[in-house]
C-alpha cells in the first residue's frame, strides 16, 4: 500500500516537472525569417524569435512557422528585430491557442487589413515598431490589453478599431494629431494618449465611450477641450496636464458626473467657471503651475479631499480664502520634488489684504525660471494623478 502511494507521488512529481518544463519559452536566434524553417528545436507553446537581420523587408507568413511548430498549439509568441509585413493568414492558424502576442523593436510600417482577425488575446504588444498606419488590423478581435506606444501613428479613424472588443489601449508616444469621432469601441475602459500632438478635443470625439474609466491626454498641445456632449458617465480619472489650455469655460466637466481625479497641472489657465466644477464626486484636483490669481473655491464639491495649488501667481488674500474654506481638507501649496527645497520660491503676492484679480507677472516669471531649472526632476514625478485599473 505504502509502495503504491510512493509510486503515485513520484509519477505526480514527474508529470508536474514535465508540465512546468512545457510552459517555458523556447528562444530562437535567426538572421531572417526564412531561417526558422531550417532551425531544429523542441516545439513549445511559448516562443521568442530574435531576428538579427540586415533590415531587408520580409513577409511573416504561415510557412515560416510550419516546421517544427505546425502541430504545436502556440499560446505566446514574441518577435523582435525584424523588418517585415504580416500575412493576414499567419496568426489565424493559432487563433484557438494564442493568448499573448508581442511584436516589438521591429520595423513594421503598416499593419494591414485583418492581420489579427478573430483572435482573442489577453495581451497584444506592438510597441516600438515604427508603425505609421493602422488599416483595421484588429477586425473581429477581442483584446484585453493593447500596447501601441512608441510608434509613428498620426491619425485614428472610425475604422481603426471597428468591430473590435478592446478594453485597455496605450497609444502614448506617437504622433497623433487627429482623432475622428467613434475611433474607439464602446468597450474601452482606459485610454492612454499622452505624448502626442493633439491640439483640441471636440465634444463628439469620445461621445460613445460610456464604459471609459481613465483618460490620459497629458503632454499634448491641447488648447481647447469640450466634453459637454460626451457620454462619459463612468469616467473617474482625467489627466490634461502639460498642455496649452487657457480656457475651460466650455470644458464641460460638469457632465463628467463620476469624475474623482482631475489633473490640470502645467497649462495656461487663468480662470474656471463655477459650473465646470460642479461634479459631485471629485476627490483630487491639481491646478498647479497655471495662471490662477483667484479661484471659485466656494463652488467646489464637498467630496474634494486634496487640491494642489502651487506655482500660480496667487493673490495672497485669495489663496488664504481657499485654505480657510478647506480647513478640514488638504490644500497643498508645496512641491513633492526638488522644487520644494527652493528657499526663495515665491508663494503669493499681497495687495493690501484685498482679494483682487490683478495680474502680476513677477510670480509668473519667477515660477517659469525655477521650473525650467528642475523640469527633468519634477515633471516625471508630478505629471500623473492617474492610477492603474484592474477589471
Amino acid at each position: 500500500m505504502l509502495r503504491n502511494i510512493v509510486l503515485l507521488l513520484l509519477l505526480c512529481l514527474i508529470y508536474s516537472l514535465e508540465a512546468s518544463d512545457s510552459d517555458k519559452c523556447v528562444t530562437v536566434n535567426v538572421n531572417n525569417l526564412n531561417d526558422l524553417v531550417l532551425k531544429t528545436f523542441r516545439p513549445k507553446p511559448c516562443m521568442t524569435v530574435n531576428i538579427n537581420g540586415s533590415g531587408k523587408m520580409e513577409i511573416l507568413s504561415s510557412d515560416k512557422f510550419k516546421t517544427p511548430l505546425s502541430n504545436t498549439p502556440l499560446a505566446q509568441v514574441r518577435i523582435t528585430g525584424g523588418t517585415f509585413s504580416i500575412d493576414p493568414n499567419f496568426f489565424k492558424q493559432y487563433r484557438h491557442s494564442l493568448d499573448v502576442v508581442t511584436l516589438e523593436n521591429n520595423n513594421i510600417p503598416k499593419l494591414g487589413y485583418h492581420v489579427f482577425q478573430d483572435l482573442i488575446l489577453r495581451q497584444l504588444e506592438l510597441r516600438s515598431n515604427n508603425i505609421l498606419f493602422l488599416s483595421n488590423p484588429f477586425y473581429n478581435c477581442s483584446i484585453y490589453n493593447l500596447d501601441l506606444k512608441h510608434n509613428k501613428i498620426d491619425h485614428l479613424s472610425d475604422i481603426t478599431f471597428s468591430y473590435t472588443r478592446l478594453f485597455h489601449v496605450n497609444l502614448a508616444n506617437n504622433s497623433i494629431s487627429i482623432i475622428e469621432p467613434h475611433s474607439f469601441p464602446d468597450t474601452v475602459i482606459t485610454i492612454q494618449l499622452s505624448h502626442n500632438l493633439l491640439s483640441s478635443i471636440g465634444q463628439n470625439i469620445f461621445s460613445n465611450l460610456f464604459n471609459l474609466v481613465l483618460l490620459c491626454l497629458a503632454h499634448n498641445r491641447l488648447e481647447y477641450i469640450n466634453f459637454e456632449k460626451s457620454d462619459l458617465g463612468k469616467l473617474e480619472d482625467l489627466d490634461l496636464s502639460f498642455n496649452s489650455i487657457n480656457n475651460l469655460n466650455q470644458a464641460g466637466f460638469s457632465s463628467l458626473r463620476n469624475l474623482k481625479r482631475l489633473n490640470l497641472r502645467n497649462n495656461h489657465i487663468k480662470s474656471i467657471s463655477a459650473t465646470n466644477l460642479q461634479t459631485s464626486k471629485l476627490k483630487i484636483l491639481d491646478i498647479s503651475f497655471n495662471f490662477f490669481i483667484n479661484f471659485p473655491h466656494a463652488s467646489l464639491p464637498e467630496s474634494l479631499n486634496v487640491i494642489y495649488v502651487f506655482g500660480n501667481p496667487w493673490n495672497c488674500k485669495c489663496l488664504f480664502d481657499i485654505e480657510d474654506s478647506f480647513s478640514g481638507n488638504v490644500v497643498s501649496n508645496t512641491m513633492d520634488c526638488k522644487l520644494s527645497q527652493i528657499v526663495n520660491a515665491p508663494i503669493c503676492i499681497s495687495y493690501g489684504g484685498l482679494c483682487v484679480d490683478d495680474r502680476n507677472n513677477t510670480l509668473i516669471n519667477a515660477f517659469s525660471k525655477e521650473v525650467s531649472l528642475y523640469s527633468n526632476d519634477c515633471r516625471d514625478l508630478l505629471q500623473n494623478v492617474i492610477f492603474d485599473y484592474e477589471h
